[in-house]
């Protein structure tokens, strides 16, 4: 039996990978924040995030099933605006660079 933890993992992961590949920008997807993509409930066609090696935005287009992926992941944590898009263990803090380098 698949565990809902398990899901939102699985999930997760998709919309992780989706996020960077859309984005280029690597690693500075860990301090995404939900209203970055997704400020009122549903992922945006265009995106714009800080990248933290320039400090300047970078604005980039989500492909559908990048926006597909982050709606059933936002969908099943219920992750709201001010949040970390991606968290580690404790879902109060994002998801740390080591973190992202094991997926």
């Amino acid at each position: 039996m698949v565990h809902q933890k398990q899901i939102a993992g699985c999930k997760r992961d998709l919309a992780l990978f989706n996020l960077a590949i859309d984005s280029k920008l690597g690693c500075d997807v860990v301090a995404v924040r939900v209203e970055d993509v997704t400020p009122n409930g549903y992922a945006l066609d265009r995106a714009t995030v800080r990248q933290r090696k320039t400090g300047l935005p970078v604005r980039f287009e989500l492909a559908d099933q990048t926006r597909q992926a982050l709606d059933e992941y936002l969908h099943l944590t219920a992750r709201k605006p001010g949040q970390f898009l991606f968290t580690g263990r404790d879902s109060s803090r994002r998801l740390t660079t080591r973190q992202y380098a094991r997926r």
